[in-house]
């Protein structure tokens, strides 16, 4: 079965909760097909995709998996030295790091959302290393070049592993967020079936866990 699965989200979420979806009864071999645009299931011979958006998917069987907050994240080196980050007016000793997407269903947060949010002045919203790819990005900040505004799936495995912290409790919530999708007519398959049912069942552990928060706007 081919699933189509923004390449972030598969690295950084998928990829590591595979094995308890194979060792599931039903479960079929997937083609995994990274790829950050939107799938064209009428041409792309794609049975099923996971699309970031706002929901409004016509034409598509359509079920909420993840919301997304967005806050800072560093390597928890930047926590030490000259300028060690204890508070967030210390981000102006510190580069920032961009992830300069965009969004077709809606607007995705910025630092100077974060940073109003916050109650931060004098840090240059705009500085700092821009990038067009998050798993770039969160190379940089493993690598401890600066600090992240990260989402919560692209980061959540890598703070619990203490690969990278969340220094500040202030979050500011997008009205993105992920969606498993499929025609409407392929809905009832029963390998297609077996698959959404699993990614419910494992976004909705992520929540109960205080993982992931936040529902379908």
């Amino acid at each position: 079965m081919r699933l189509s699965v923004d390449p972030t989200l598969a690295a950084s979420w998928l990829i590591a909760r595979l094995p308890r979806y194979r060792a599931l009864p039903g479960s079929v071999d997937l083609l995994l097909d990274a790829n950050r645009r939107y799938a064209d299931f009428g041409r792309d011979q794609v049975d099923a995709a996971i699309r970031f958006g706002v929901g409004k998917f016509p034409g598509l069987d359509a079920h909420f998996l993840l919301a997304e907050e967005l806050f800072p994240v560093c390597s928890p080196k930047l926590l030490r030295g000259t300028h060690p980050l204890k508070t967030p007016a210390d981000l102006r000793h510190h580069t920032l790091l961009h992830n300069d997407w965009s969004s077709r269903q809606g607007k995705w947060p910025t630092w100077q959302d974060w940073l109003t949010q916050a109650g931060v002045k004098g840090v240059d919203a705009r500085s700092g290393l821009h990038f067009n790819d998050g798993l770039v990005v969160i190379e940089a900040a493993l690598g401890g070049q600066g600090v992240y505004l990260a989402n919560t799936t692209a980061v959540q495995d890598l703070i619990l592993a203490k690969k990278l912290v969340a220094p500040f409790a202030a979050r500011v919530k997008s009205d993105l967020g992920y969606y498993f999708v499929c025609p409407e007519h392929a809905a009832r398959r029963r390998e297609i079936a077996t698959l959404r049912d699993w990614l419910l069942a494992e976004a909705a552990a992520d929540r109960q866990a205080g993982l992931n928060q936040g529902s379908a706007t």
